[in-house]
């Protein structure tokens, strides 16, 4: 019997979530989904019960829910594509009873959970509702419907002929960052948020790279070694996107009391420096990103970009300006119609 090979990888995905997750939306009367917390992926694998050895694929997500989850509700997930039967997929996910102002979190539901039957070797858009029904209550809702683009690539090893690894194209997430609040890691709730960057590459090695914060043309802080969580088929590839994280830790909403903080270092208090900030992303020697936001006079920088699309969490969405061609080639278009899984952005438009 030959080895499977399995390649779904979210490098440091747990931990880093568990660390650095942004808070929720307000509390609310109905469960909804954390948009930027969606991670549709195919699993990549042999087929057990198949003679071939021919690697095909299962699908395989990840999310988060905001509360309230009512006792008895179960999570599920129906997956479909044109030339398969509808549904193709249907599996149930890991399920909380979760208050309202809370989320509860879905890891890697199906994925190797539904691999025992014939996987398939479909590639291009695939569509995917996650549900919520509720035997005791008679619900059955639907609360986000989504298209992933599944592409192919040839492994960069010895493997079966005719064999393939899949991946979820990420591109149109490349322009769309994230900026937000929140406390660091390992930090307890009522310390003072600081803030916190995230941006997404096209790359094989997502490490090496650098944020620097400038206000008003000056630097005013700069975080190397930021955290970053993998997507793809194999780094070994052109098809990996990676999701960076930069946690600014001398960058405050507001000041925090001197028995909060162990550094001695220079504090930047956004409250009482309201204007035009710029965050710079240098990656392997290179500026490859920049962020421009403004800062209200009482340390807010939402831009209602987030709210008006649901987002489902407390964070800005900011336009990413791409520098330099260390992604290599890309769809620069595919955030008009490919965001958020096909839920094109309202109000939002990359910079050229």
């Amino acid at each position: 019997m030959k080895p499977s090979f399995r390649f779904c990888r979210v490098a440091g995905l747990l931990l880093l979530a568990a660390l650095t997750a942004i808070q929720p939306a307000l509390a609310q009367d109905e469960p909804t989904i954390v948009k930027d917390s969606i991670r549709f992926m195919p699993f990549t694998s042999t087929c057990s019960s198949c003679p071939d050895y021919v690697l095909r694929w299962w699908p395989q997500i990840s999310f988060r829910v905001n509360g309230p989850i009512a006792a008895g509700s179960q999570l599920y997930v129906e997956v479909s594509a044109p030339g398969i039967r509808k549904p193709w997929k249907t599996f149930d996910c890991t399920t909380g009873t979760t208050l309202a102002g809370y989320w509860w979190e879905v890891k890697e539901c199906g994925g190797a959970n539904i691999a025992q039957d014939k996987g398939v070797f479909y590639t291009g858009l695939i569509e995917f509702k996650i549900r919520l029904r509720n035997e005791v209550m008679g619900t059955d809702t639907t609360l986000f419907t989504g298209k992933a683009k599944v592409g192919k690539v040839t492994p960069p090893f010895s493997s079966a002929a005719g064999s393939f690894l899949y991946y979820t194209d990420f591109d149109w997430h490349i322009p769309i960052g994230l900026i937000y609040l929140a406390p660091g890691p390992g930090v307890p709730d009522f310390f003072p948020p600081r803030f916190f960057a995230r941006i997404w590459l096209r790359a094989s090695d997502p490490n090496p790279n650098a944020f620097h914060l400038f206000y008003q043309g000056k630097e005013v802080a700069k975080e190397k070694g930021c955290t970053a969580d993998t997507y793809g088929a194999d780094t070994r590839t052109k098809y990996n996107w990676a999701r960076v994280t930069c946690d600014f830790r001398y960058v405050y909403g507001k000041k925090p009391d001197p028995q909060h903080i162990s550094e001695d270092a220079p504090l930047h208090e956004l409250s009482s420096h309201p204007g035009e900030y710029e965050i710079k992303m240098v990656y392997k020697g290179e500026l490859a990103r920049s962020i421009k936001f403004t800062v209200a006079a009482d340390g807010s920088f939402d831009n209602g970009i987030a709210s008006a699309n649901q987002l489902g969490e407390n964070a800005t969405i900011v336009p990413v300006k791409v520098i330099g061609n260390q992604d290599g080639v890309w769809d620069r278009l595919a955030w008009k119609t490919g965001a958020f899984y096909g839920n094109p952005l309202t109000g939002f438009t990359a910079p050229p």
